[in-house]
């Protein structure tokens, strides 16, 4: 028997209908969403790719999903920019520091090389600037420095112990040449290695250390005295100064048989420096009389002649009155030699409390002489500690172009781009690592404004040009992209 038609069944049936419909029409929407949203990406991380399916919308979201840790120093570039896309390619290189030698000075450099003839080869990108560069292998037996491979590409030439010899296959780690050309390795020697044309050179250098000492002048100060007996502009050295000598103990660092550096590490004063002390004349000289005329010398003879006859007249007054004044006059001559008995006194205490006086002035001296010799010992002691910590520690412009031009090379920045990076900076700070902007605030070689968002990648970076350029170089490839494209942007607005 048919159901009958009624009011209730049919709002029973229509509801049913809409939320049948409704339902079919969200999970259309959700599998659309679904494989909308899915992206294939081709992810290669320190040479080795894979292809993954993520939801992530950026690289930084991809990363994190794939557990992938991403350091200050590491390279990251994706074929989409930040925001992922389906088919994008992200590529992934792990840093690590190296330490390498630019003109003289050891410098920290974060590299994703894989072997030591790769690294320097990133130095030759532009040969504009002709500076030594070798690279430093402090512990050969380290995985991440001696695990280099020296030369992927042929020999390798071994020079220690004065001793020159070839090891066929430089695609091996240090470590392992020299073990196979039985060299030892002491404690504190060295491993370098370096390019001569295309030879590549693995080298070691015997490091000893040895104790001397050596003595040092504390030259005199000098103190300059006024002497009202002495004439105006006169001049008389009262005490000859003499330095001071000093011994200093030092500890040598022995490269090859060679002293290659000297560090103090105490210092005994052994003579105390003496002043020298100048008296200065500040007595004003008396003018010579002029000589009286032929008149005036004849007028002074009459009156001498008179009073010669006034004086004869008046002798025997003048005799009484001398009886009378002889024992005034002998008392008034011993209140006198007693007077200068007292005054002579007075000056001999005087003279006492001066010398008193000048021992202490010259002890003060000489303590103040110790204390700025101490203090600038310790300031030097400071600055040589901070450079050791330091990596490109205020460089010259050359060695800020070598590293930098190797810092560019691992971003693909050499050519054109480093043409226009070397403008940009140029134009903004002249290569200067100290070059500031009074007005805002800009600092470094890369002006970063302000200076200290420089210390994401370390804390001196006032000092350290390593610092400003790898900070400089990020700076670039996230804003612009490239220098080129970053000088264009300072052509036009003056600014970048």
């Amino acid at each position: 028997m048919a159901l009958s038609w009624t009011p209730k069944r049919f709002v029973a049936r229509r509801r049913w209908t809409i939320a049948a419909s409704a339902a079919v029409c969200l999970a259309v929407a959700s599998t659309s969403f679904v494989f909308g949203t899915y992206k294939s990406v081709a992810l290669t991380v320190n040479g080795k790719t894979s292809q993954v399916k993520t939801l992530a919308m950026s690289v930084n979201g991809l990363l994190s999903q794939q557990g992938v840790q991403v350091k200050t120093h590491d390279f990251v570039d994706s074929s989409s920019g930040q925001r992922l896309t389906n088919n994008a390619s992200v590529v992934v290189r792990t840093a690590y520091e190296a330490t390498i030698t630019i003109d003289g000075q050891s410098v920290p450099f974060w590299t994703y090389a894989t072997s030591a003839d790769q690294l320097l080869k990133l130095f030759k990108q532009n040969e504009e600037n002709a500076v030594k560069v070798t690279v430093n292998i402090t512990n050969v037996y380290n995985k991440l420095t001696g695990g280099f491979v020296i030369n992927a590409d042929g020999p390798v030439t071994v020079i220690a112990d004065g001793k020159t010899s070839t090891a066929p296959d430089g695609k091996l780690p240090a470590a392992s040449i020299l073990d196979s050309q039985g060299i030892n390795l002491g404690q504190h020697d060295r491993v370098s290695v370096e390019q001569n044309g295309s030879e590549t050179i693995l080298r070691v250098t015997r490091i000893a250390y040895s104790d001397s000492t050596r003595d040092v002048e504390i030259p005199f100060t000098t103190r300059t005295v006024e002497d009202d007996t002495l004439d105006e502009g006169t001049q008389v050295v009262e005490q000859q100064g003499v330095n001071g000598t000093k011994t200093q103990y030092l500890r040598n660092t022995v490269a090859d048989g060679q002293v290659e550096s000297s560090d103090v590490t105490k210092e005994v004063v052994t003579r105390d420096p003496q002043e020298q002390i100048i008296r200065v004349g500040t007595k004003k000289k008396v003018e010579a009389q002029p000589a009286p005329s032929e008149q005036a010398q004849t007028q002074n003879q009459s009156q001498s002649q008179q009073q010669d006859q006034n004086q004869s007249a008046q002798q025997s007054q003048q005799a009484q009155q001398q009886a009378q004044d002889q024992a005034a006059q002998q008392k008034a001559q011993q209140d006198a030699a007693a007077q200068q008995q007292a005054q002579a006194q007075a000056q001999q205490q005087a003279a006492q409390a001066a010398e008193a006086a000048r021992q202490a002035e010259a002890a003060r001296q000489a303590e103040a002489a110790r204390q700025a010799e101490a203090a600038r010992q310790q300031a030097a002691q400071q600055q040589a500690q901070a450079q050791q910590q330091s990596g490109l520690w205020h460089p010259t412009v050359a060695q800020a172009k070598a590293y930098a031009q190797a810092a560019a090379a691992q971003y693909g920045w050499t050519g054109d781009n480093w043409s226009a990076l070397e403008w940009l900076w140029n134009r903004e700070s002249g290569w200067r690592w100290n070059a500031e902007n009074k007005s805002s605030g800009a600092y470094g070689i890369p002006q970063s404004l302000p200076g200290n968002k420089m210390a994401v990648y370390g804390a001196n970076w006032r000092d350290d040009a390593s610092i400003q350029i790898n900070w400089g170089l990020n700076y670039i490839k996230n804003r612009y992209g490239s220098p080129l494209s970053a000088q264009n942007h300072s052509k036009q607005t003056g600014w970048y």
